[in-house]
């Protein structure tokens, strides 16, 4: 499977943090290490390739458990029109459930690693608006410091355990070499590039660049506008044109 073909690489990459060199209440909010109960809140609007668009609402729920364990689910709500539509053919309702538990395998002063496990789940109300595929989720991300800035190395692999015949495959890797500059004043910028390789299409190679400008308006409440362009992968339907999302981060404590 290639995405165990990349794990080695990616723990290369974590580094060790400094807390004490960045402001002290936005490390902590971030820290995905430190479980935290949250409430998260996007909408996304997506250009796509082909010139129609798609618009995900997306609430996200995240239970902590313990401070090492937690569960999070997402349930997304979809607009999407196809390039020769109009208005009256979009289509719209909610697109496949994600649930998905987070371990910390490990934390130190020095690094921190969480494993995720999940799926994603044909729970679409029409078809336009999901994969019709049963997905398997893994996931590992890296919380590190490298130089003036904090990495966030994130690296993701789904594919489908069952579902619908006719629909196609589903077997992909995310590699995100993610990080964070914190700024004055507790606001932040993150640079967020996606790297996607399409296994089921002879591992095709993707690139959605992203970044995002928030700050965290209170020990509990961050919010942020993250705009981005499709950099390479035409024809690809995980790449998009362009998009642009807002959002908030509630949390609990």
């Amino acid at each position: 499977m290639m995405f165990f073909f990349y794990i080695p690489k990616l723990i290369v990459v974590f580094f060790s943090i400094n807390a004490a060199a960045s402001d002290n209440s936005v490390v902590k909010a971030i820290d995905p290490s430190d479980m935290k109960s949250r409430i998260d809140l996007r909408n996304e609007y997506r250009e796509n390739q082909d010139g129609g668009y798609t618009n995900y609402l997306v609430p996200r729920f995240e239970y902590a458990i313990s401070k090492s364990f937690s569960v999070r689910l997402e349930t997304p709500f979809i607009t999407s029109a196809a390039s020769n539509s109009s208005i009256r053919d979009t289509d719209a309702g909610y697109g496949d459930t994600r649930l998905e538990g987070r371990y910390r395998l490990y934390r130190s002063d020095n690094w921190r690693a969480v494993l995720g496990i999940g799926g994603k789940f044909k729970t679409a109300d029409e078809e336009t608006l999901g994969t019709g595929k049963d997905s398997m989720v893994i996931s590992l991300l890296g919380f590190g410091k490298i130089g003036g800035f904090l990495g966030f190395p994130y690296i993701e692999h789904v594919t489908d355990v069952t579902g619908y015949s006719d629909r196609d495959p589903i077997s992909f890797s995310v590699i995100k070499p993610m990080f964070m500059k914190i700024l004055r004043d507790k606001k932040y910028v993150f640079v967020d590039p996606a790297f996607i390789v399409d296994h089921e299409n002879s591992d095709r190679l993707g690139l959605n660049l992203e970044l995002e400008f928030g700050r965290l308006f209170s020990k509990r409440l961050m919010a942020y506008i993250k705009p981005g362009a499709g950099v390479h992968g035409d024809k690809m339907h995980q790449i998009f044109d362009w998009n642009i999302e807002t959002g908030f981060r509630y949390f609990f404590r």
